[in-house]
Parts: C-alpha cells; sequence; structure tokens
C-alpha cells in the first residue's frame, strides 16, 4: 500500500509486524493503523527515525515559508533607491553621505536571521547601530523613522503585521 505520494504507508512493517499481531490479538485493537502506530512507538529506533524524519519535515517547511515570505516581501517593497536617499537630496548633487541601500541590506539580514522587530523603535536603534559601526555616525531620527515608517507600512499594506503585536 502506498500513499498519495507513492510512499509507503506502513515503511517499517517488516520491522514490527510481531508487535502489530500481538495489539491486535491481545491488546483488543481492531484498527490496523493504530496497531502500527503503537508498534511503532514501543519500537525505539523507530520511534526515534519517525521522529527525525517529522523534525526534517518541519524544517523544511519552515525553511519553504521563510523563502516565500522573503521572496513576497522583496517583490513587493516598492523602494527604489531615489526612496532610500537622505531626505531633500537631489540626484545628481553631492554624493550622500550616509548608505541607505547598505542599512536595506542590513533590515533584510535582520528580517532573515530573527525576523522584523515588532516595532519600528526597535528597527531605527539597531539600523542606527549600523551606521555607527559601519560610518561611524548616526543619522538624525527624523531620517531613521523614515526609512523604518517605509519598510513597516509597506508592508502593512500588504498585510503583514510584527510578531509580538
Amino acid at each position: 500500500m502506498t500513499d498519495a505520494a507513492g510512499n509507503p504507508s506502513f515503511p517499517y512493517f517488516d520491522q514490527v509486524s510481531d508487535k502489530i499481531a500481538v495489539y491486535m490479538k491481545r491488546g483488543g485493537i481492531d484498527d490496523f493503523s493504530a496497531a502500527y502506530r503503537m508498534a511503532c512507538q514501543a519500537t525505539p529506533q523507530i520511534a526515534v527515525l519517525i521522529g527525525q524524519k517529522a523534525n526534517l519535515k518541519r524544517r523544511r517547511e519552515a525553511e519553504e515559508a521563510r523563502r516565500a515570505a522573503m521572496s513576497s516581501i522583496s517583490n513587493s517593497i516598492p523602494l527604489s533607491s531615489a526612496d532610500l536617499e537622505t531626505p531633500n537630496r537631489t540626484r545628481g548633487g553631492r554624493p550622500r553621505e550616509l548608505d541607505w541601500d547598505g542599512a536595506m541590506i542590513e533590515v533584510i539580514r535582520i528580517a532573515d536571521i530573527n525576523g522584523l522587530p515588532p516595532t519600528q523603535a526597535d528597527l531605527c536603534k539597531q539600523i542606527g547601530d549600523w551606521f555607527v559601526k559601519e560610518v561611524d555616525r548616526e543619522p538624525a531620527e527624523s531620517e531613521l523613522k523614515k526609512f523604518a515608517s517605509k519598510i513597516y507600512n509597506g508592508l502593512r499594506q500588504r498585510g503583514w503585521e510584527p510578531k509580538g503585536s
């Protein structure tokens, strides 16, 4: 017997068939699937294998969900490099003093590792610290707020809410 994906429905049958028989004859269990599950759980090596497979499946699903979320976020935030420039700065003029593109990359790194912070203020603090580390200068609080606001408002317009809010 196989499942919808073509995998064996009872892959450990050969290893637990004796226990299944005992559960069904002496244990009063008439459901083969229940007896099979109980036999697998009662066999330590198989119980460990089943647990490892379940953990691997959860990790794969979580990774796929994380990738899908990051893809939808990066594809849906309408930020151009002009949006990230220092306020009131014209293109083609004096070079920017602060690396706002680098700050956006740092936001993506933060989101990838820990998820975005629950508040804009927390993100402002982290990005301000990043600027101090990278260029030994922190932008004005109003610039940090404008930067974080674009990110959080853009995500919220698409139905995102920070964890813990």
